[in-house]
């Protein structure tokens, strides 16, 4: 297989667009940003990241 061959391979075109082009037979929800926010400890962030 070559170079060319590889790149146009239709797997690889779901893959660059983050599978957002997959057609679905549903409507696409709008649902709300989240974020996730944490008050650690010194100590307790050195725990994290040293685990």
């Amino acid at each position: 297989m070559t170079v060319r061959n590889l790149i146009s391979l239709p797997w690889l075109k779901l893959v660059e667009t983050g599978y957002r082009t997959i057609p679905f037979p549903t409507v696409e929800l709008q649902v709300p940003r989240l974020a996730l926010a944490a008050n650690w400890t010194l100590d307790e962030l050195f725990g994290y990241v040293s685990s």
